[in-house]
């Protein structure tokens, strides 16, 4: 398992975005479906005429006995309300030039592979919702996210090639990125692509890491040594939100986990009047 080379998350994440002044709009290709979030369902068709079969009509089936959810797995409770830092991921609209208007578009929490040794998987939407620009704070639940593959977690594999080499370790960490594209076309689409003269633009950057874990690790497995250089404090079961704990060279970051509720994060949106000038930083742990 080699370290993924310097600089290796702006690499494919967002192809030529850069730190400079032309640094909104790239990304690697990915069809997305316009929503991640549950639609309001299915209409029901017209019901079928009534029909008396008389004496021939058959015995009525006897209802399902209720099935009771094990006590230890309770069902979630869709009415309890969304808390930030634990079950909701809440983000602050804050423009990196104060008093400017965010430029609309699509936000989705994509996720991707940090070790680009070898052949390396396409990138995957976990949410995606509309982004108005009109917004002044934003709330993900936490339960809507859809985790990776393990294809897009990071881990120890026996080859650089995540679809041929499965995970040999037990800790197998995702990380995904909180963007904002720029819907040019209004087809409630965006194609993300390698070169940024095919791609939507990147107009807002959250400072945030998501990680998902299929288990707690606390603290970090020692070796290899990236988990416990990128989550000092440990790696959190499920789909949670680590926040920027400090930096590495003034490059690296490194993330904490264990947010307190009530926390939200800055979402860092470029101007409406000048979207070609922006530089949202993204966060970068490797």
């Amino acid at each position: 398992m080699s370290h993924p080379a310097s600089g290796s998350v702006f690499a494919l994440l967002v192809g030529a975005l850069s730190l400079g002044a032309a640094a909104c709009g790239v990304s690697p290709v990915i069809e997305t479906p316009k929503e991640n979030v549950q639609g309001p369902g299915t209409v029901p068709g017209p019901s079928s005429p009534s029909i008396d079969a008389g004496a021939n009509a058959p015995a009525p089936t006897p209802p399902l006995a209720p099935t009771n959810p094990s006590p230890s797995t309770p069902p979630p409770d869709a009415t309890a309300p969304l808390v930030c830092g634990d079950t909701a991921l809440c983000l602050d609209v804050t423009p990196i030039k104060a008093g400017t208007n965010p430029i609309p578009g699509r936000l989705m929490i994509l996720w991707k592979q940090l070790n680009e040794g070898g052949a390396d998987p396409m990138p995957e939407v976990g949410f995606e919702m509309p982004f108005l620009g009109t917004e002044t704070r934003i709330e993900i639940p936490l339960a809507q996210v859809k985790a990776p593959s393990e294809a897009n977690r990071l881990c120890v594999r026996t080859c650089g090639d995540e679809a041929t080499c499965p995970c040999t370790s037990e800790a197998k960490v995702a990380t995904g990125f909180v963007f904002v594209y720029e819907d040019e076309n209004q087809d409630g689409q965006i194609t993300l692509h390698y070169r940024a003269d095919l791609a939507e633009r990147v107009v807002g950057v959250g400072q945030v890491l998501v990680a998902a874990s299929d288990k707690e690790f606390k603290p970090a497995p020692p070796k290899p040594g990236f988990w416990s250089d990128v989550f000092p404090n440990g790696i959190e079961l499920g789909v949670r939100q680590y926040a920027i704990k400090n930096e590495v060279n003034n490059y690296y970051q490194r993330f904490s986990a264990g947010v307190t509720a009530g926390t939200s994060f800055a979402l860092a949106t470029c101007d409406a009047a000048n979207p070609t000038k922006c530089s949202p930083r993204i966060p970068n742990p490797m």
